[in-house]
């Protein structure tokens, strides 16, 4: 049987880390952040990775963001993992760290080309504290957040980091720092960045796979993208006809690397046939978001399509948070 983390998976189908706008002004869940958890739950992925918490405040990406920044969020994620525990003790959970950099939208946040050797360290020192909260709060796992343009991935990226020190992106040394302060205390996987879709500079699949091949990650899953107005392509994609964005990075994995490592993709896909592409490639799981959102029950009764409008982001901009805006997706009364 596949094991994630040490622990059997009910179903080779993972919910991908989904921001919900569900959280206060503190960073801790509201009411709607407890019933989205549940709902998802009943579903019945075998993972659900949590949405986006920060580690430090001045990575914030946004004041209706998850925190895990300081110790009074403990209780709070303790009642999310008994939540999602209570519906199905076989769901394994995993805290997803995250530092938003130069995208977070206050006066503090880091430059990743004007930070110090002291910034770094503080960086390192609140995943680490964070991980240890995770743990604590009863999490399987952690996923440190280096994808989607945030400080992390703007630290392995041309794109962002034109370093010349230790710190240059073609080391990626805040990674693996981050990756070794953060192992010894819980298992420690990562969301990749596996291409910013630049022309010319920025993180490509040859790169990406470099790093996944000298960091030891517990998982690994594939994205990519961002919100970059040089990114060819966001993270939420409107392009219809593609149900397997990642599947290149996928192809330059060799067999032995397939087998070694826990694999996961996400992005594209639209229902279970689609999944099985990757699953046939060796991935050990795919991951799913919109479909998640558009029916949360999909992988029980899968009769509704996500046509990817991506309006249910756009909806975390208002007070309700997130939602599908068509019937029978998850907040649609």
């Amino acid at each position: 049987m596949t094991q994630f983390c040490q622990k059997p998976i009910i179903n080779e189908y993972l919910h991908s880390a989904t921001y919900s706008a569900h959280c206060d002004g503190n960073g801790y869940p509201q009411k709607q952040f407890y019933d989205f958890y549940t709902k998802i739950a009943e579903g019945g992925p075998a993972v659900i990775i949590m949405q986006h918490a920060y580690v430090q405040l001045n990575g914030r990406f946004s004041d209706r963001q998850l925190s895990i920044s300081d110790d009074s969020t403990i209780e709070h994620h303790k009642k999310v993992v008994q939540t999602i525990r209570n519906v199905n003790k076989d769901i394994i959970i995993v805290c997803q760290l995250a530092h938003a950099g130069i995208k977070a939208p206050n006066a503090e946040k880091y430059d990743i080309n004007t930070m110090s050797k002291q910034d770094f360290e503080d960086v390192v020192k609140s995943f680490q504290k964070a991980a240890e909260r995770a743990k604590s709060a009863g999490y399987d796992a952690v996923q440190i957040h280096s994808a989607h343009q945030y400080l992390l991935s703007q630290s392995i990226s041309s794109g962002y980091n034109q370093r010349t020190d230790q710190y240059m992106y073609m080391d990626f040394k805040l990674l693996t720092d981050v990756f070794n302060a953060v192992k010894p205390i819980i298992y420690a996987g990562v969301k990749i960045q596996s291409n910013d879709f630049m022309t010319q500079i920025g993180v490509n699949y040859e790169f990406s796979l470099n790093i996944c091949k000298t960091i030891p990650f517990d998982f690994i899953e594939i994205s990519g993208g961002g919100r970059d107005e040089r990114s060819a392509f966001l993270t939420g994609r409107d392009d219809k006809s593609d149900t397997f964005y990642y599947q290149d990075m996928v192809k330059l994995m060799d067999k032995q690397f397939l087998e070694d490592n826990f694999i996961i993709v996400t992005g594209g896909f639209q229902n279970i046939e689609d999944a099985k592409k990757a699953l046939q490639l060796g991935c050990k799981m795919v991951g799913f978001s919109r479909k998640f959102i558009r029916n949360p029950m999909f992988l029980k009764n899968d009769n509704s399509i996500c046509v990817r409008c991506n309006l249910c982001s756009k909806k975390c901009s208002e007070e309700a948070g997130l939602a599908c805006v068509f019937k029978g997706g998850y907040g649609v009364i």
